[in-house]
């Protein structure tokens, strides 16, 4: 894959924000439940798009005609807009929280490893400008081995005892999330591209907020949704905020950016990518790894060194002259 200098700033962005984004979160679920957490990730997320695109057409003074076609493309492109964004963000992520009740989060590491994997079969049979190549394929195994390495230790010292079947459940979730994750950025490669790309980001988010936020009334209750956000302090307050904002909403037009540079297998890579920073900082700020033993912290240590290989020879320099337009902007496109 060609790696232009846009796509590599956007992939180093996804992989930080995502990659911190699970020790984040798990310090906010002290003072919330996982939906009401993954609704208000959604919910800021959405806030941090709007302001940027209120921002967008402020600087770029549409006349009321180019205002009216600039934020709605057309019935069609914003019904495949909207879905992208439900599945990409909204219900992905809602199914992962239910799954972390049962699963730990070293195995969804490992399975995350399947998204590129999903990904490139996808696009190999829908796309024809993404057919997998042996240096592709030699990128992907060297990645998915070493995820394995680097999160086996996580897998040995297991913290909690649930029911099988809460196990089952909770690994089906998990694949479920990992198949319409690996179809949606084909999809939105597809459908979703060609606009702009905040207008996009911002109806995406928009619709993920009002899945995640009626799901969260529904399974926690009205009573218990209030209650949660009257009494989380102001430091519980900062991770919602946090992560919505920059794991989510000025995640996806960064994420478009990527996907309309090297393609949607390429977005994909951000995984391995977000697993090297998810070990790191969860070592250095929730000592997870305080009980691993030497021969886990080579393991670990191993993993990312062949995760870093994978991603390495999976992707080729290419020179480009980037414009002036930041990452998260774009051109806005005439509806077909």
């Amino acid at each position: 894959m060609k790696c232009t200098l846009r796509a590599m700033f956007g992939f180093l962005y996804m992989c930080s924000v995502c990659g911190s984004a699970y020790a984040i979160i798990s310090k906010g679920m002290q003072y919330f439940s996982p939906i009401t957490i993954i609704a208000l990730r959604m919910f800021f997320g959405f806030l941090g798009c709007l302001v940027v695109l209120i921002f967008r057409i402020m600087r770029k003074n549409h006349k009321e005609t180019n205002l009216k076609q600039f934020l709605y493309p057309g019935a069609w492109p914003v019904v495949h807009i909207v879905i992208s964004g439900l599945s990409y963000q909204g219900v992905g992520h809602t199914m992962i929280a239910f799954s972390q009740k049962w699963v730990s989060s070293a195995m969804v590491q490992v399975v995350f490893a399947l998204i590129p994997v999903l990904a490139a079969v996808t696009a190999h049979t829908t796309l024809p400008d993404e057919k997998c190549n042996s240096q592709l394929s030699i990128s992907l195994v060297f990645s998915v081995i070493g995820v394995v390495f680097s999160t086996y230790p996580s897998l040995s010292h297991p913290s909690k005892v649930v029911d099988s079947s809460h196990i089952v459940l909770g690994y089906v979730l998990i694949f479920l999330s990992v198949f319409i994750w690996g179809i949606s950025t084909a999809y939105m490669k597809v459908k979703t591209v060609s606009y702009d790309l905040m207008v996009v980001s911002t109806y995406q988010l928009f619709s993920s907020a009002i899945f995640c936020c009626v799901f969260a009334l529904i399974y926690d209750g009205p009573k218990s949704f209030i209650s949660q956000c009257r009494n989380a302090p102001l430091m519980g307050w900062l991770s919602p905020v946090f992560v919505g904002v920059f794991a989510s909403g000025l995640l996806m037009p960064v994420v478009h950016t990527i996907i309309k540079e090297i393609g949607s297998v390429g977005s994909n890579f951000g995984v391995f990518g977000q697993i090297i920073v998810g070990m790191i900082v969860g070592s250095l700020w929730l000592h997870e790894w305080d009980k691993y033993t030497k021969w886990d912290v080579i393991s670990s240590i191993f993993g990312v060194l062949l995760i870093g290989m994978g991603i390495f020879s999976g992707f080729s320099p290419e020179n480009e002259q980037i414009d002036d337009e930041p990452l998260i902007s774009s051109v806005s496109h005439d509806n077909e």
